[in-house]
């Protein structure tokens, strides 16, 4: 529940290794050691990135792309990420004796839960990029928490991870605890339907939009709004913003930087040599007839890489666009498959195993962490460019 949905919903609301950042001392907190916290936070956070941070590994991932159609056909491409669950059960019983016996027991709620984020994923695709991730949480946990009190899909024996003692803290209200993600939620709907389309022209002659509905204003909003209802101090709340501006450079500049690196890639064709651009050179090693096997691996090997699906999409959109074209590969669906690709490769992202490691005080386990979750990953993709293979054409 706490990696699956609830790490679900903030990589669909924040994204960026936040979901592992908080989930794995979560984990610990209930008695998981640190090493299994950090392999498990990462396993569950894969399948929800393909909507990551209010849809922004396809918003800003494939930026100039017709990705109108893109998120009905992810979300249903993404459909195999319902073993996930699977996964994150056979790590949390990997210490127990019997540990195949506890996790046959467990399996049916895991695949429950797998298919309920996944269909209600899916459904929540048909509104935009911004909400299956979220919609698809909520409702999963909701509908999971349903069977958890009905009792189905649960193991008869119980089974207890640690014996610990638990310190008696103070509980802030049931309202104080969920009224900032509900009006995260409420602010993302009403500016989804009121300013979705609207975008502004970037002044100075720049020939760039951008669009009024933007997950950072929300989150501003958010904040805002939380700040004025429970009277925060001005001096709590500016020191939130300062770390949050912060906290942004890092990945801001990331980001900035691989889409103009792109760019100049893009536009390297223009030259007075008459030379090829430096995309039609890297596009020419993608152009064959298995790109629907290789465009998962790509997309995981760029999430692996930059530590972020939106940016692996930035780095190699253009290039699986191009291949797909000269192979007459239907070039959606081909970029589908490399964004479900990075968002199982999320995995094995080297940042947010470090930022991960370090929120939970582990060091210089980096070797440990890839290797178990490299199982996971690589059937993940696997299953993917399956899929490429009866879909590409």
């Amino acid at each position: 529940m706490l990696v699956w949905f609830f790490g679900a919903f903030l990589e669909g609301t924040a994204g960026f290794g936040t979901a592992t950042a908080i989930v794995a001392p979560l984990l610990i907190g209930i008695g998981i050691s640190p090493l299994r916290a950090v392999i498990i936070a990462l396993i569950g956070n894969s399948t929800p990135v393909v909507f990551g941070a209010v849809g922004a590994p396809i918003r800003v991932g494939f930026a100039g792309f017709d990705i109108s159609s893109m998120p009905v056909m992810a979300a249903a491409v993404n459909l195999v990420g319902v073993i996930v669950p699977a996964f994150i059960i056979w790590f949390v019983v990997s210490e127990e004796k019997d540990r195949l016996k506890a996790f046959k027991e467990a399996l049916p709620f895991a695949l429950f839960s797998g298919i309920t984020f996944g269909v209600f994923s899916l459904a929540a695709s048909f509104i935009g990029v911004e909400f299956p991730s979220v919609i698809g949480s909520i409702a999963g946990m909701i509908a999971s928490g349903v069977a958890l009190k009905a009792g189905f899909f649960i193991p008869k024996k119980e089974r207890i991870i640690e014996k610990k003692e638990i310190v008696s803290l103070p509980r802030a209200s049931f309202i104080k605890t969920f009224f900032p993600y509900i009006i995260l939620i409420f602010v993302l709907v009403v500016g989804k339907i009121l300013i979705g389309d609207i975008s502004v022209l970037v002044p100075f002659g720049i020939d760039y939009r951008i669009n009024l509905f933007n997950p950072g204003l929300v989150f501003l909003m958010t904040g805002t709004l939380i700040a004025f209802f429970f009277h925060e101090r001005k001096k709590v709340v500016f020191a939130s913003l300062s770390d949050a501006i912060k906290r942004s450079i890092e990945p801001f500049i990331v980001i900035a930087s691989i889409s103009i690196l792109v760019k100049v890639m893009t536009g390297s064709g223009v030259n007075n040599s008459g030379l090829p651009s430096f995309m039609e050179l890297i596009s020419k090693s993608l152009e064959t007839n298995l790109l629907p096997i290789i465009a998962p691996f790509v997309g995981a090997f760029g999430s692996f890489l930059t530590g972020s699906a939106t940016v692996s999409n930035i780095m190699f959109g253009e290039f699986l666009h191009t291949a797909s074209g000269v192979m007459g590969f239907d070039w959606l669906k081909i970029l589908v498959l490399a964004l479900v690709g990075a968002a199982a490769g999320n995995m094995i992202a080297l940042a947010d195993i470090l930022a991960t490691e370090t929120a939970v005080g582990l060091k210089h386990k980096e070797r440990d962490v890839v290797l178990a979750v490299l199982v996971p990953c690589i059937a993940y993709v696997s299953l993917v460019a399956i899929i490429g293979l009866i879909i590409a054409r």
